[in-house]
């Protein structure tokens, strides 16, 4: 777990599933994620025991039971269970188990997973028979006042009953734009987590992981055929963090491409062409006509955000997608470009 330095949330979706099955087997040496499992759609009548099994199965065969991952079941309440009264993140850690995954429960304190303790309980008992600690999850909201976080770590600790050295505790700003207008800059976020580590970093915590996300809600049609460009304020503040914090080191965590709060709509949708790239300082967030995706691809490729020595799936694929977006071989390109892919310069999300 200590080698690892880059811990992103994702969703437990198809898509998000896919794209870590495609992490290069150096980069999941040094990548934790942590997956938010979904709640079925409204219309699903799937039993609950076949939903969370279905899902254990596409984590095993996209992220293997070499390496750790966190799953988080935020969605969730604490009356959430199974048929036999099994809580459903129990459940789901015996499909893990099953399948040998080194599995890790996440939690978030009382205030937010409650009401009462039924959720932690449950993640205190996975805890107890894996052996592998837990996670702790603070929103801005808890960990950006001293009475409220002192109250969240130890009031959590307590119920998980678990030491600081078997914790990994997640400082998440979540998204940065419904944050104060005072932390929504780098320097903001960066005092509000050096005062929090002042109290904490040295608690002996397995790992302190600071994440959020600048990834917008949605781009306006306005942007189409070009890119909208927003700053990686999380990076550049947690950047700065580390050149300053000799303590320790401090992981990173972010969202990938995807607002941090997204949520799927109900009812059918036909969404744009959408390619989201990463470079070291910003989010480039390109999108067009959904009939465009070719001609997107093509842009995309010969813009200076572009990295062709970049050795990522996403990468490759968008090269295929522009080569081939002509031709006899397009309506082999369009079927691969029904995706929304994406890269990251630093190697992390590929």
């Amino acid at each position: 777990m200590n080698d690892a330095f880059y811990f992103p949330i994702h969703r437990a979706k198809a898509g998000e599933i896919a794209g870590v099955a495609h992490l290069s087997p150096r980069t999941r040496t040094r990548v934790r994620p942590a997956f938010e499992i979904q709640k079925q759609r409204d219309d699903d009548d799937t039993p609950l025991e076949e939903h969370l099994s279905r899902v254990a199965h596409q984590l095993l065969a996209a992220w293997g039971s070499r390496y750790p991952l966190f799953a988080d079941f935020s969605q969730f309440g604490p009356e959430d269970r199974t048929a036999d009264g099994t809580h459903c993140a129990e459940f789901f850690f015996r499909c893990l188990r099953q399948q040998s995954m080194l599995g890790i429960p996440m939690t978030g304190p009382e205030s937010v997973r409650g009401p009462g303790y039924g959720y932690i309980d449950a993640v205190a008992g996975i805890a107890s028979e894996d052996g592998r600690g837990a996670a702790l999850r603070l929103p801005f909201e808890e960990f950006s006042a001293s009475d409220k976080v002192e109250h969240a770590i130890s009031d959590s600790l307590r119920a998980l009953r678990l030491e600081p050295p078997s914790v990994d505790l997640f400082l998440d700003f979540e998204t940065l734009a419904l944050l104060p207008a005072e932390s929504r800059a780098a320097p903001g976020m960066a005092a509000v987590r050096v005062d929090v580590l002042r109290e904490y970093g040295e608690s002996g915590f397995r790992n302190i992981v600071i994440c959020g996300s600048s990834v917008p809600d949605g781009v306006n049609k306005e942007y189409d055929g070009s890119a909208l460009r927003v700053e990686r304020t999380e990076i550049v503040a947690w950047q700065s963090l580390i050149e300053n914090y000799s303590k320790g080191l401090i992981k990173f965590g972010d969202y990938g491409v995807i607002h941090a709060l997204e949520r799927d709509v109900d009812g059918p949708v036909r969404p744009p062409a959408r390619i989201r790239l990463s470079t070291a300082g910003e989010h480039v967030l390109w999108r067009a006509a959904r009939k465009d995706y070719i001609e997107l691809s093509e842009k995309v490729v010969a813009s200076q955000d572009f990295d062709p020595e970049l050795a990522a799936w996403g990468c490759g694929v968008l090269r295929l997608c522009a080569r081939y977006g002509r031709g006899e071989r397009r309506s082999y390109a369009m079927g691969r470009a029904r995706h929304q892919y994406a890269y990251r310069s630093d190697g992390a999300r590929d």
